[in-house]
């Protein structure tokens, strides 16, 4: 009986991790708000936030590594782009290692571990994003470099204003 219960919890998971994968997509290809030149807040990062929290770091990777990836062969004139798969999978494994264990804690505790390790998980993704990038299409680094430090300061307000109240609301009402 405990191994038949415990593949209906693995089976719940992945298919909340499949339903989040689909639904950072739909959010990352459907509201991207332009916040100039081409930066733009993508609402897939609530998503990411979301699965940091109360999923973990390895469903948080597939989450985001997915759904970027699943946007770039579909809706990306480029194609796929690694850098930024790469980069929503080092904040995914970063962000849910460290707020996965605060989840049970208070939600001041959790806010105050999200304020800090967001921004502290975009530096080495974006920074890896950037140089593939540059690498890729063969930009020069001082010419990527401000709008990086944009990209990472937008990625982490929504994380933080828009996914983190999410998943404080969610905290004592999702279990898996």
């Amino acid at each position: 009986m405990t191994q038949f219960s415990s593949g209906r919890v693995r089976v719940r998971k992945y298919t909340v991790i499949a339903v989040l994968t689909a639904l950072y997509f739909v959010l990352s290809v459907l509201f991207k708000i332009p916040v100039g030149g081409n930066i733009k807040l993508d609402l897939g990062y609530i998503v990411l936030m979301v699965s940091a929290v109360h999923l973990g770091a390895v469903p948080a990777a597939v989450v985001g590594g997915l759904g970027a990836l699943l946007e770039s062969m579909l809706m990306s004139a480029k194609g796929i782009s690694p850098g930024w798969i790469l980069m929503n999978i080092i904040v995914g494994i970063l962000c849910g290692l460290v707020l996965y264990k605060r989840r049970e804690s208070s939600a001041k505790q959790l806010v105050i571990a999200s304020c800090i390790i967001v921004p502290l998980s975009m530096i080495p993704a974006v920074a890896v994003k950037t140089l593939i990038d540059c690498a890729m299409y063969s930009l020069a680094l001082a010419a990527k470099i401000p709008t990086a430090i944009v990209a990472l300061a937008a990625d982490s307000a929504v994380m933080l204003i828009m996914g983190l109240p999410l998943a404080v609301a969610l905290k004592d009402r999702v279990r898996l």
